[in-house]
Parts: C-alpha cells; sequence; structure tokens
C-alpha cells in the first residue's frame, strides 16, 4: 500500500482491492450533532462504495487554530472550537465551503502544559436550535445556533464546586430531551448534573462518584431500562435521565479516557490508560447489578472511540488498531498505526492519525487487518485526537491546524496498477 501526499483538487487512489460495503441505518439528514455522533457511538451512516479507480476529491481547506474539539455539524452547518493563540472561539462555517458564518469569542485561549496542545478539548453539541460548549475550565457556553449570540453560561468550579482534572475539563454536554447533562465532576457533590437548555438553570444533581476523568456521559438502553452511563475514574455508573436516580454503579477500571460503550446484551465496555473490562447489567424485581464479565490490558491508553460491528470490537490499544472478541477480550488481530482515532462508517473503519497526518479505510471484519486506503492529509507534527466526522457522504477532518472536507467519488481516468493520477 503506497502513502500518498495530497496536494491540490484531486488525488486518484489506488486500492488494494475491489469492494462494496452493505450499508446499515444510521442517522438520518446527514447531521453529526455532537461528539461521535446522533448516539454518540461512532457509528455514522452509509452508504460509503469504495472500489478500485475511485478518487479522493478535496471539497475545501481552510487554516483553523489549535484544539483537540470534533466538529459538530447540522443543518448544513460544522461547529468548531479552537484557539487564535490568545482567545478560545467557537466558530460556524458553511459546509459546503468552509466559509466562516458567525465566530463566537469564550474566553482567554486554555494553556497545555507537560506536552497537551493549547486551546479547546471538549467537543461542541447541537441540539434545539443552540451550540453548548464546555471549556477547560469547567464554563459552560450556550449559543444561538443561527446568529452566535450567547445566551447563558455557568461555572462548573463556581456552581458546583467541580475539580477540573489535570488536562483540563474534555467532556461533552449529552442532551436528553429539553435537559443537558454535564458531568461536572464536583468532588463531594454534583458529580453529574442536569441543566435546562433555553436557560441553564439547573434541574437535577446526582453523586456517585468521588472522582472525575476525560470522559463524556452515553444515553442507551440496559435491561429495558433507558439510563445515561458514566464512568469516573473510581466509578462506572447508571441515572434515570430524568431525575438523576443512580440506578447502578460498579468500580471503573482506572481513569477514563473515553466513554462507556453499550454493548448488545446488556453490556458495557469501560476503558483506562491501563486496561478495559466488559460489565452485563441486569435488574430483577427493581434490583440493579452489574458484574465484570472480563477485565484485560487491551484497548486501552487511548483517547478515541471503539466501535461494535457484527460481533466484534474494533478500537484502538495505544499505537495498535485491534479486533477484540467481546465475549472474552480476547484479541482477533491487531495492526501499528500509531495513535489515531476512528469512526465506523458502513462496515469500514475510518482511522485518522493521532500526529502522522494520515487517513485510512479498513474493513471491519475478524479475518485481518484489511486495509483499503491510506493517504496522507495532513502534514506530520500537528494534533488530532477527536477523529473523523462522515456526514453527506463526506469526511470532514482537522487537526491543531487544518480542516478539510474530502468526498470518495468515481473516477473520470483509468489508471494502471500503480499509478497515482493528480
Amino acid at each position: 500500500m503506497r502513502v500518498l501526499n495530497l496536494h491540490g483538487k484531486r488525488l486518484v487512489i489506488l486500492l488494494c482491492a475491489t469492494f462494496w460495503a452493505a450499508s446499515f441505518p444510521g442517522p438520518a439528514g446527514g447531521d453529526w450533532p455532537g461528539l461521535w455522533g446522533e448516539r454518540r457511538d461512532a457509528v455514522a451512516s452509509g452508504p460509503l462504495k469504495v472500489r478500485a479507480g475511485m478518487e479522493v476529491k478535496e471539497i475545501w481547506r481552510r487554516p483553523i487554530g489549535r484544539g483537540y474539539s470534533e466538529v459538530a455539524v447540522v443543518a448544513g452547518r460544522a461547529y468548531a472550537a479552537f484557539s487564535d493563540g490568545q482567545t478560545d472561539f467557537l466558530a460556524a462555517l458553511d459546509l459546503g465551503t468552509g466559509e466562516e458564518i458567525w465566530k463566537a469569542r469564550m474566553e482567554a485561549t486554555y494553556r497545555g502544559h507537560d506536552g497537551s496542545d493549547d486551546g479547546p478539548i471538549s467537543t461542541p453539541v447541537v441540539s434545539g436550535g443552540r451550540v453548548f460548549f464546555l471549556d477547560p475550565r469547567g464554563k459552560i457556553f450556550a449559543f444561538d445556533a443561527a446568529t452566535g449570540r450567547e445566551t447563558w453560561r455557568r461555572d462548573l468550579a463556581v456552581d458546583f464546586g467541580a475539580v477540573a482534572p489535570y488536562w483540563g475539563f474534555s467532556t461533552s454536554p449529552l442532551p436528553v430531551e429539553q435537559l443537558l447533562l454535564v458531568q461536572a465532576g464536583g468532588a463531594e457533590r454534583h458529580n453529574l448534573v442536569a441543566l435546562e437548555q433555553v436557560s441553564g438553570k439547573t434541574v437535577w444533581s446526582s453523586h456517585p462518584a468521588n472522582q472525575n476523568g476525560y470522559s463524556s456521559p452515553v444515553l442507551g438502553n440496559l435491561s429495558g431500562t433507558e439510563q445515561v452511563v458514566a464512568v469516573t475514574s473510581d466509578k462506572v455508573f447508571a441515572v434515570n435521565p430524568k431525575d438523576g436516580t443512580v440506578l447502578w454503579a460498579h468500580p471503573s477500571v482506572g481513569e477514563p479516557r473515553s466513554s462507556p460503550v453499550l454493548l448488545p446484551g446488556d453490556r458495557v465496555l469501560i476503558s483506562s490508560w491501563f486496561e478495559s473490562a466488559v460489565l452485563e447489567v441486569t435488574s430483577e424485581e427493581r434490583e440493579w447489578k452489574a458484574e465484570e464479565l472480563w477485565k484485560a490490558p487491551i484497548l486501552k491508553a487511548n483517547y478515541s472511540p471503539t466501535v461494535y460491528h457484527q460481533g466484534y470490537l474494533y478500537g484502538m490499544n495505544g499505537a495498535y488498531l485491534t479486533c477484540v472478541d467481546p465475549e472474552t477480550g480476547e484479541p482477533r488481530w491487531r495492526q501499528k498505526v500509531y495513535n489515531a482515532s476512528l469512526i465506523l462508517v458502513d462496515a469500514h473503519l475510518a482511522v485518522l492519525g493521532e500526529k502522522s497526518g494520515n487517513f485510512h479505510l479498513v474493513e471491519a471484519t475478524p479475518k485481518g487487518f484489511r486495509e483499503k486506503l491510506k493517504v496522507r492529509v495532513f502534514n506530520p507534527g500537528a494534533r488530532s485526537i477527536t477523529g473523523p466526522v462522515f456526514v453527506s457522504g463526506r469526511f470532514l477532518l482537522r487537526n491543531g491546524e487544518e480542516m478539510v472536507l474530502l468526498e470518495v467519488v468515481e473516477g473520470k481516468s483509468e489508471e494502471k496498477e500503480g499509478e497515482v493520477g493528480l
């Protein structure tokens, strides 16, 4: 497989083999409203068809300031957080052109330390005509999605006694109906709080954990009950999203670097820097129980989501892209691609390197590592830890320097094996 530099507006990528991927149900309308998509499972809607002789077309490319934030996309607008070196901003961009529609000022730039970069960390979320953002110091902002006008803000440290994680707040708020759930991380109370989306007023507060981490809550159904699952450094727990009532809790496996993953069979995958575990959640006569099925030093040491597809888990284990059997925790295969983040698109793993600048498409199969495409989309060095976004059949990628919108299209000319057309 050749690694190709991406210059100009078009690049023909010769693929290893011809293949067609079957589509699966996903979010409608081409939206990606927040962290890891509509369901926070890093699964995008297809179809994505890739075969020999297709081209990667660059729709637009633009500079962007530093920041780790993923991009949210709703109704043809992309919402991105970044720093200009002095101030952190949230901006709305036209998805079709990359042109700025509005830019809202937040706080002075959060300075990275001990190897981390400057700028925002959390990912914006769009709900009910508003864009919500949590900055690294713990301030929550609500902006009008149409105009960028700030409508309210809250301060987690002042209002809830929250203690910032060492690298800064990175959790992304979770919209649930008219509420906005925030993993505030209060050390003595208010670990998870619910705010009104319209006003920012506190609706309920829950405190089943004593520490925080670098994870965001997820909404799902376990044992027939809708619940919000959150993981901290000391516990993984679930609450009723309507009132914050704790349903169950279980010891965690350490400081979380990614969100919990809800699996079929009422199971939950949790990960830390050192290991991962799968829990089974059951409820009998209103008594909840979470039991550990396995724990292993795998799918760890990364910020990437882990995705589930046709009975297998795919995620990053440090520098290795890994396929894991969720029943046992045993790996089926692993391949070194260096640190990266991924999403699932129509039976493909779309993988963006953290600092390599490489973008990969890998078939999601337990039969082995089958890379279909590898292309350099960014200059090596600038960091991206939030992974690709897939909307309306296109990939939106960013790092701490640039943002680019790419599309896989039918080729206009036939290329001979081993040649590249520009």
